[in-house]
């Protein structure tokens, strides 16, 4: 059948379960399109044709539930692979980013809903994309890129053009779109991709217009303001010491402010937090304080 069909220099057989494929492995790590056949009840079936029909009626209960079960677990398994999951979260996000425009629920309130399958990845996706949201709505402005690239959303095409664009992880503008970068668009890349040049030229003229060199220049102001502001949300303090210093740690300078230390060894929150327990607002509090109340001086302290 397969010869007949044409298939023997476009399909690799492998004998083995589906189950048992690891999605993670490399030579998978293209695969964007995955033909599920697993085996039919047959219950469906109102009118049937038993003899060209190879498989005999499902009707015993436990038989029902067993089969009900590899269904779910091979569509489980089919989404583990990388690229068919991340052209999912294209999806998800793009569903966040409609909502939150219709002003239809908080950003964390939309993710926490059942369409959201993959809710960590898809809130990392999001909140990048808000961050270089108007940069972004320039470049798909300047090209029409929702008129090129139709029937996508301009929401689907936002977090595309981030992923090309703008992401750390975004490849040189000289690669070409059919490297393996891309193939993680999947089929939605058979819209987008043939316009990823002209959103290069586009973002290279509007650097150049804002006269910007690096792309975390285009943040939006509010996102700029927040990575600058940044204050941990959790704080641990060890009260133990130790008399011997610890290998493979480095110790604070214990003169002279942090802010003004060589020593880049700690995170600028970190960094705040040391000062604040070294200025002299921090004698004031009786010795015992509870953390609750040491952790809300601090976050006086900050403002």
């Amino acid at each position: 059948m397969t010869k007949r069909a044409g298939g023997l220099d476009c399909i690799t057989p492998i004998h083995t379960s589906f189950l048992d494929v690891d999605p993670l492995d490399a030579k998978y790590a293209n695969v964007t399109h995955i033909l599920l056949d697993p085996s039919c009840s047959g219950s469906g079936i109102v009118s049937r044709m038993d003899a060209l029909v190879d498989e005999e009626e499902v009707t015993d209960p436990a038989r029902l539930e067993a089969l009900a079960a590899f269904q779910e677990s091979a569509i489980a398994h089919a989404m583990r692979f990388p690229a068919i999951q991340r052209a999912y979260i294209y999806r998800d996000a793009a569903w966040v980013l409609q909502q939150l425009a219709a002003r239809k629920g908080s950003l964390k309130h939309l993710i926490a809903s059942d369409k959201v399958n993959h809710k960590r990845k898809t809130y990392a996706l999001v909140c990048e994309t808000l961050k270089y949201g108007p940069a972004i709505d320039t470049l798909i402005e300047k090209i029409e890129l929702p008129r090129l690239a139709r029937p996508l959303s301009k929401e689907l095409l936002m977090v595309m053009v981030y992923e090309t664009l703008l992401s750390p992880k975004a490849p040189p503008g000289n690669t070409p779109t059919s490297g393996p970068f891309f193939q993680r668009f999947g089929p939605l890349g058979r819209t987008f991709l043939p316009h990823v040049s002209l959103l290069r030229t586009a973002l290279v003229k509007y650097k150049i217009a804002r006269g910007v060199a690096d792309n975390t220049e285009l943040m939006s102001d509010r996102a700029r303001q927040v990575e600058a502001h940044f204050v941990p949300k959790y704080v641990r303090v060890n009260a133990l010491r130790a008399d011997q210093p610890v290998p493979g740690l480095k110790a604070a300078p214990e003169t002279g402010p942090m802010a003004d230390s060589e020593d880049e060894t700690f995170e600028p929150g970190v960094r705040r937090f040391i000062e604040y327990l070294r200025a002299e607002r921090w004698t004031e509090l009786p010795r015992g304080t509870p953390m609750a109340v040491l952790a809300q001086e601090f976050v006086r302290g900050c403002h």
